[in-house]
């Protein structure tokens, strides 16, 4: 599983890292296709191998999760308004423009009117859009959370105990992981969204 991070954590870099508006992966696969018309056939196998790998990396959302039943103690209530800080992966929005994400330092929030949302930091970083640098943000109601799933989550050369949100958006059906080392953060969480969410199907799985 850890090799499989590894090369979801090369894709996602190849592919959102860019020189200009062009994508690291694009010129990667460019030049594999040009040396294969005038080097040798070889770089067009290399470049066939590429596309195919970006096309399950990017299916996979970047990241790989599996589901497993962690044992969550029982840990100090969540209030409105306090913070609990993760990493977190997902579609995120701001001011009308959409992006998705993966592995960024966030923070779980938790509003009086039931709404919850979660905000994480795109730092600058070599090659990166600063289009994109700043807050990013995916908000929530209680009666939109279908399903939560315990489990791990593999990206880069780790792998971080996890929470799978699974909600039911007016843009469809989304997905939002937040992962922690600490397990007490995610049961705090878990327990925070149960305790606005009626009819929960699969939470307790």
């Amino acid at each position: 599983m850890k090799a499989k991070g590894i090369i979801l954590w090369l894709f996602y870099n190849l592919w959102r890292r860019r020189i200009g508006v062009i994508p690291l992966g694009a010129i990667f696969l460019m030049a594999a296709v040009i040396g294969g018309v005038t080097l040798s056939p070889f770089f067009l196998v290399l470049a066939i191998v590429f596309a195919f790998v970006s096309f399950w990396a990017y299916r996979s959302g970047f990241l790989h999760f599996r589901p497993e039943a962690l044992l969550l103690e029982k840990a100090e209530p969540l209030h409105p308004e306090e913070k609990v800080f993760v990493r977190a992966s997902g579609p995120f929005e701001v001011e009308k423009k959409q992006g998705y994400f993966v592995d960024l330092a966030a923070a779980f929030e938790g509003f009086e009117t039931g709404e919850k949302a979660v905000m994480a930091y795109v730092p600058p970083s070599p090659f990166w859009p600063r289009s994109e640098v700043g807050m990013w943000y995916f908000f929530f109601r209680p009666e939109e959370v279908k399903n939560i799933e315990l489990g791990h989550l593999f990206f880069g050369f780790r792998s971080l105990p996890a929470l799978k949100l699974t909600c039911q958006t007016k843009k469809g059906v989304l997905s939002l992981f937040l992962a922690s080392e600490e397990l007490s953060r995610l049961a705090r969480i878990k327990s925070f969204i149960l305790s606005n969410t009626e009819d929960l199907k699969g939470a307790n799985r």
